[in-house]
Parts: C-alpha cells; sequence; structure tokens
C-alpha cells in the first residue's frame, strides 16, 4: 500500500515529533528519526520543518560528543537558517554547544552570556534559563566555580517564577551544592543533573520560535 502525500507529511511530522523527544535522551535514535522525516518532505515546500529537523540533528550530534561533525551540518544548513531569522538565536545557541562540546568553553561562555541577555529583554524567561545552564556547565568546565553558583542562583530564581514542576526546582538546587563540592565528582555530577534538566524541560522546535 502506497502513502499519499498527506500521510507522508503526517509520518514526517511524526518522526520529528519523536527526534525532539529524544535528542536530550537517545541522541542517536533521534538523529535517524530526523533523517527519516526529511526524505518524506519536499525542502522547498517545507523549509521550516526541514530546518528545525536539522537543528535537531545537530543537538543529537553535540549529544553523542561529535561536534565536529555538529559544526560541519551547521556549515551546510546555515543557507537554510537564513531562510528564516527569528531562528538566529537558536543556531548561535546551538552554535555554542558546539563550542562547549569541542573544548571552547571560554568562547562558549561568552556566546551563552550574550544569548542569555537577549532571552532576559525578550521576556523568554525559559529559555533564559535553559542558556544559563549552559554557561553554568562551561563556567564549571573553566574552573570558574563562585560565578557559575551565581549563575546557577538565577537560574533558581527562574524555576521559581515559572512555577516549574517540583523536581525540575530540586535539579537546580542540587547543581548548587554539587559545584561548591569543587571535586571531579561534583563537576561529573552537575553535568548529569543538568543534562536531566534539559530532559524535562526543553524546547520544541515545531512549536515555535523565540524572535532574534
Amino acid at each position: 500500500m502506497f502513502l499519499g502525500i498527506g500521510d507522508t507529511f503526517l509520518q514526517a511530522r511524526a518522526l520529528f515529533a519523536q527526534a525532539n523527544a529524544l535528542v536530550w535522551i537517545e541522541p542517536e535514535v533521534a538523529f535517524e528519526r530526523a533523517e527519516q522525516g526529511i526524505r518524506l518532505i519536499d525542502l522547498e515546500a517545507h523549509p521550516r520543518m526541514v530546518v528545525c529537523a536539522r537543528h535537531v540533528q545537530i543537538l543529537a550530534l553535540v549529544g553523542m560528543e561529535r561536534p565536529g561533525l555538529a559544526a560541519s551540518l551547521m556549515e551546510q544548513t546555515r543557507p537554510l537558517y537564513s531562510r528564516f531569522p527569528d531562528l538566529t538565536l537558536r543556531r548561535q545557541w546551538a552554535s555554542g554547544l558546539i563550542q562547549l562540546a569541542g573544548g571552547f568553553a571560554a568562547e562558549a561562555a561568552v556566546r551563552f552570556r550574550r544569548l542569555a541577555r537577549s532571552f532576559a529583554s525578550r521576556h523568554v524567561l525559559q529559555e533564559q534559563a535553559l542558556v544559563s545552564l549552559d554557561l553554568a556547565h562551561a563556567l564549571v568546565k573553566q574552573g570558574e566555580l563562585t560565578e557559575a553558583v551565581e549563575v546557577i542562583r538565577g537560574i533558581a530564581l527562574l524555576c521559581d517564577g515559572l512555577g516549574l514542576h517540583r523536581d525540575v526546582m530540586v535539579a537546580v538546587l542540587v547543581l548548587e551544592s554539587e559545584v561548591k563540592e569543587r571535586t571531579e565528582e561534583s563537576i561529573a555530577a552537575f553535568a548529569t543533573a543538568a543534562e536531566a534538566i534539559r530532559r524535562k524541560w526543553s524546547w520544541r522546535p515545531e512549536h515555535g520560535s523565540s524572535p532574534s
């Protein structure tokens, strides 16, 4: 039985939704689901869906600790990103994650600070909190633990103001205590807790985006 055009489109959307849900849990699976979806749709007819799927693939490659491939895919996708100015901050955020995964924590921290200010000025508090989490991670990697603790306290305030679920709030407070321990084990625990927060509370690109 052959799929009709509408059926194919819906199948692609379902695959993209799965990729979004899995990107920080099973990045390898997320990457493949996004690729399967891309093969089902027409780039010219649905360019935004394609760029959002590529964006998820870039994040998945970061999650797989393959920043070089993520950077290559980012460069390939740049012309498509340029068609949607409202995705500029998302592209810059992904670039920062690539830098962080590639060992350029100081450069990533500069980018994350700028993005946090941009999201704050637009009153996009969830994104401000998440990019601040990435900033804290970059600071921890640099050994700037005092500043990292201050950033995490700011995230806790944002979480409280947004009325987030208790387990997310607790996780943020755990991050602060882990950073204060200043040990390799605590830094590893920070990364684990940060990923847990990201999984619970992440942007879904097909649901819209913040202005750039």
